[in-house]
């Protein structure tokens, strides 16, 4: 059990230096953050208020010493997060993308991505790669949702959601096997208006 919890506390620290952090610390930072505005909580003396609030948690106190110091550490997370997909979707979808944006207002991030599809036969392919890509450029990102417009008519094409775990199963280099047939299956709530 020591063994365990001292290589969660070196993989959040790891983390946090290369300027990330995972999903599931950031979601105990932004619950630990709200467990600080109880009332109840403030009744703790300060010195005790860490060990106290891991035990309502049920995590072991070094673990979440390490999600608040890897959450302190990366700053405005979904400023850093919508420049890097940006960047990385740019490249997968050159000047398709319309639009990114990381709500990182709670412990549960949804990235939402929305791009222009020009071809409708690789509107499954565009959305494995578009989910992909966000899980591994932006690892504290919870779920994903996905919207698709026409290039020339503007009209919606495609919606759906992905969790992020779903989406880092994806391997890219097979996206044209199996996009229709397995990775669209991974999504949930899939309208595709053609």
């Amino acid at each position: 059990m020591k063994m365990r919890v001292a290589l969660l506390v070196l993989l959040s620290s790891l983390a946090a230096r290369a300027g990330g952090i995972s999903a599931a610390d950031y979601k105990l930072y932004k619950d630990y953050q709200a467990a600080l505005t109880d009332a109840r909580v403030q009744k703790i003396p300060e010195a005790r208020r860490l060990s106290a609030i891991a035990k309502n948690f049920k995590v072991p106190e070094a673990r979440l010493k390490a999600a608040v110091a890897a959450g302190d550490a990366a700053g405005d997370v979904g400023k850093k997060a919508e420049a890097d997909l940006r960047a990385a979707l740019d490249a997968a979808l050159a000047g398709r993308i319309a639009s990114v944006s990381v709500d990182a207002t709670e412990g549960l991030v949804v990235t939402y991505v929305t791009w222009k599809n020009a071809d409708a036969g690789k509107l499954e392919e565009e959305a494995a790669l578009v989910a992909s890509r966000v899980a591994a450029t932006a690892p504290v990102t919870s779920t994903i949702s996905l919207a698709a417009a026409d290039s020339s008519s503007g009209a919606n094409v495609f919606q759906g959601k992905i969790d992020a775990d779903n989406a880092r199963s994806i391997k890219e280099d097979r996206i044209p096997l199996f996009a229709k047939s397995r990775y669209i299956k991974l999504f949930d709530g899939v309208k595709l208006l053609r």
